[in-house]
């Protein structure tokens, strides 16, 4: 990608982002930043891999004796909500970028928050005959939340991060020269 010199446009004629409105505000070029590989796609589906399996590991095991502080922050909600939002965020957020360099970002963003969700309402029912835990509809809904909240971050940091990412990683396209 070519920092964008004539009226917020790229020489291909595409808008530029946000991001290098961003680094060009700064006072530097995103030509002079060097660009960072694409991870492979073995990388992206094992972080997937790895936080999904945490997620289930955490949710069948008996929870610890002392359990967990009633409230969490703000005093609205029960501090394990909070846990299931940020578990799940985690989980929306790398699907999304596991998804993303395979399909357009809206499809992986929808895919990414969908297969979360459901991940999320699939373990709430695998815990219902357990001993130790309980089926709980306001841990899906907290779930979903999460899925929903970990996608759009995703989505949103990786279009920041987007003219740091060398676009050849991504297809056969060469960056036209100045």
């Amino acid at each position: 990608m070519v920092a964008c010199r004539d009226g917020g446009r790229e020489p291909s004629g595409r808008t530029c982002s946000l991001s290098v409105a961003l680094f060009m505000n700064a006072g530097f070029d995103v030509s002079d930043v060097i660009r960072l590989p694409t991870p492979p796609t073995w990388l992206r589906w094992s972080a997937v891999v790895v936080v999904a399996s945490g997620l289930f590991v955490a949710s069948v095991l008996t929870p610890p004796s002392g359990g967990v502080p009633e409230l969490g922050p703000l005093g609205l909600v029960g501090f394990d909500k909070w846990l299931h939002t940020v578990a799940y965020a985690a989980l929306g957020g790398t699907l999304f970028l596991a998804l993303a360099p395979l399909r357009r970002p809206t499809r992986a963003f929808v895919a990414a928050v969908v297969f979360a969700a459901l991940y999320g309402v699939g373990i709430e029912l695998v815990q219902a005959p357990l001993p130790a835990r309980a089926a709980d509809p306001t841990d899906a809904l907290a779930n979903t939340l999460g899925a929903l909240l970990g996608g759009v971050t995703a989505h949103f940091g990786r279009r920041l991060v987007a003219p740091l990412v060398d676009a050849r990683s991504h297809d056969d396209s060469t960056t036209p020269s100045e």
